[in-house]
């Protein structure tokens, strides 16, 4: 909701979390007292504060702020919204092999920051375009992981690859 706020301004209720704490008692759920813990799990508490979302929203929160990206290998990654001028998701270099064209969210107006990983999960590159990515980071990343990571597929033109889920010797 913040992101959405900040970019695209109205309709988007802006400071939605003051709203949220101080209207607490008249969104939160009663807990059982014998159960409080597993009652404010995250998705409960997500799908009570949507409660003061105006009806007309609901279907475009999704829209204009997924939870989730799915890579060109076809893996689903979650978008972290803790920074809301800046989602990011991270994920596999291999996993966005063949992307062209970066990913935005709010109707293409909001970038993803893309922090991209080693095959040991290790953060390589952050990058709000992969175009430029490719043509100048990569370059030097490649080196390094190609020297690190032999069995895995390190091309020298990634945006015109197929992207890869695992190495090439499986």
């Amino acid at each position: 909701m913040q992101c959405l706020s900040e970019v695209l301004a109205d309709p988007w209720p802006a400071e939605f979390h003051t709203t949220l704490r101080t209207e607490a008692e008249a969104w939160l759920p009663e807990p059982d007292p014998g159960h409080v813990q597993a009652d404010y799990s995250a998705a409960k508490l997500v799908t009570a504060a949507s409660t003061l979302l105006p009806w007309s929203l609901h279907g475009e929160l999704a829209s204009q702020a997924p939870t989730d990206w799915t890579t060109p290998a076809g893996s689903r990654v979650a978008i972290d919204y803790a920074t809301p001028a800046a989602p990011k998701l991270a994920c596999a270099v291999q996993h966005v092999f063949g992307l062209k064209t970066h990913p935005a969210i709010a109707g293409g107006r909001l970038p993803l920051t893309f922090e991209l990983l080693s095959p040991a999960g290790r953060p390589i590159a952050v990058t709000r375009d992969i175009g430029a990515f490719w043509r100048g980071g990569y370059v030097d990343a490649r080196k390094d992981m190609k020297a690190r990571y032999p069995k895995h597929f390190w091309p020298e033109d990634p945006a015109n690859e197929a992207a890869k889920l695992r190495t090439t010797g499986r």
